[in-house]
């Protein structure tokens, strides 16, 4: 059964930190060290989150998605289309994302820097809250910082999904924000704590619709730390939720039916007991730290429901496409946590412990270096991606008006499309998207009719395809198999005819005009 790297290294390294504990040059060593780790760590998530902002490049097609489909719904087309739809490019994503994207987007900034602001926001809000609980907590200032960069350095071992507009960074956010909410008790009224709950809750929840299980245990600990139950102001923290929960629903073309619509089709994709394997020994190495510091002895309770909502997570993760990145929103309440137990003990109980978080945070790095190395590969490809969005620009602006369509070549090649939201933008429309046709593909549900007959009938005048890799050649990323049927494929064949190509991409007519 394949066991997550992040848990066995883990147990490596703290058997070896135990091993060699006392010898005094090991722990100056260690400590120049994990400071040192600290430091580059929050430098390179700082850095490397601004820099995604400044390449035109997504790095997830998911990303690409919100960017595309929020353009679309400012110029009052639906986030959720019916099944039978003749476009394809719907997700089970709530449809909050959406919304704060398309906020961004009508800042007047470019399309797709704005697209990434929501992200970014959210990363910056995380630090923020961070840094107001070390306030709080009486940290001198140096500690202070490692208490951020600490979390920096696990979150690095996410790729960029701490800072990418998908519904991860938002409930990253919301979560730990929550937790701030019922540590800082003693400043917030508690019927406002309970609304402020219900309106992150409910935040959460049209992003993803399991999210209320990240909020059960920040419940969990407030109820074991404090005596105080106050039905009415219980009561004003389930009226925030719900009335947050809905109201997304009340603005135009987001409808709650078919978004359940496509929620019922992603219960089809399956679910993978080996994936439902690997993400409980993935969580089980921060679970592990609580155990270690000795949190679990403290908050007994709250350990053992982080212990159960960490399971439902893991088996939810298990679906194709999902994996250990669900557990982010509870990683930085769990690191948060075991910090403040750290800092709770004395002196002297410290340095009986500084073996634990040495092998913790030496394991967390090994991570995040195997991850940020996807992150250094993507933001590399910034001149290039320069170039070949000027190319796209350049072809939109000689082709007539109308509709205009970027298609798929292979996966080589698929980041070249990650640029449609420039194109609906524009006013050229979105017919496909690939994150909408993959989950589609899993769902087993194949090109309807109307999509076939929008093909025949020269509803997308134009398609430009990346000029490396054959048309429609894409392979889902959770079969491995074909995206587009040779039906579809001898559709465009039949109908569309190569008529120029740039430097970075090739133009498609459709014959009948």
């Amino acid at each position: 059964m394949p066991i997550s790297s992040l848990l066995i290294n883990f147990l490596l390294l703290l058997v070896l930190s135990y091993w060699i504990r006392n010898n005094t040059k090991v722990q100056k060593f260690m400590s120049a060290a994990s400071k040192t780790i600290l430091i580059a760590a929050f430098v390179w998530l700082a850095g490397s989150a601004l820099a995604y902002l400044a390449t035109p490049l997504f790095f997830d097609h998911a990303e690409a998605n919100i960017a595309s489909v929020a353009a679309l719904w400012r110029q009052g087309y639906p986030i959720y289309t019916e099944l039978d739809s003749e476009s394809r490019y719907s997700l089970l994503y709530g449809p909050w994302p959406y919304l704060v994207t398309a906020f961004f987007q009508s800042s007047g900034l470019p399309i797709i820097f704005a697209s990434k602001l929501s992200g970014f926001v959210n990363l910056v809000l995380l630090f923020l809250g961070i840094v107001l609980l070390a306030k709080d907590s009486l940290l001198t200032k140096k500690d202070q910082f490692y208490s951020v960069a600490l979390i920096s350095i696990v979150i690095l071992g996410f790729y960029n999904f701490s800072y990418w507009n998908r519904p991860d960074s938002f409930l990253m956010t919301y979560v730990f924000w929550s937790l701030l909410l019922v540590t800082k008790r003693s400043v917030v009224e508690t019927w406002k704590m309970y609304v402020g709950l219900g309106v992150l809750a409910g935040l959460s929840v049209n992003s993803k619709l399991h999210a209320l299980l990240y909020f059960v245990p920040i419940v969990s600990l407030y109820c074991e730390r404090n005596r105080e139950r106050s039905l009415f102001k219980i009561a004003t923290g389930i009226v925030a939720f719900v009335c947050v929960a809905v109201a997304p629903f009340f603005f135009p073309q987001v409808r709650e039916d078919l978004y359940l619509t496509w929620l019922k089709m992603a219960s089809k994709h399956g679910l993978a007991f080996s994936d439902t394997v690997k993400n409980v020994s993935f969580i089980t190495s921060f679970l592990l730290l609580l155990v270690l510091i000795g949190f679990s002895k403290r908050y007994r309770i709250t350990f053992f429901v982080f212990c159960g909502v960490s399971l439902l997570i893991a088996i939810a993760a298990s679906k194709p496409g999902a994996g250990p990145h669900h557990f982010l929103p509870l990683v930085p309440v769990l690191l948060w946590l075991s910090n403040e137990e750290y800092y709770r003990k004395s002196s002297e109980e410290r340095l009986r412990v500084n073996y634990i978080f040495a092998a913790f945070l030496l394991t967390v790095a090994l991570n995040a270096v195997n991850r940020q190395k996807r992150v250094v590969e993507l933001l590399s490809e910034t001149p290039v991606r320069i170039k070949e969005f000027r190319d796209l620009k350049s072809i939109l602006n000689v082709l007539p008006p109308g509709r205009a369509e970027l298609g798929f070549s292979d996966n080589n090649n698929y980041e070249s499309t990650f640029y449609k939201a420039y194109l609906v933008e524009r006013g050229r429309g979105l017919f496909f998207d690939g994150a909408s046709l993959m989950d589609m593909k899993a769902s087993h549900l194949d090109f309807p009719d109307s999509t076939m007959t929008a093909m025949k009938s020269c509803k997308v005048p134009y398609l430009i395809f990346p000029k490396k890799g054959e048309p429609w050649s894409l392979l889902s990323f959770y079969q491995d198999t074909p995206l587009f049927s040779e039906d579809f494929k001898t559709t465009f064949r039949v109908h569309y005819e190569r008529v120029s190509a740039m430097e970075y991409f090739t133009i498609y007519r459709c014959k009948v005009r």
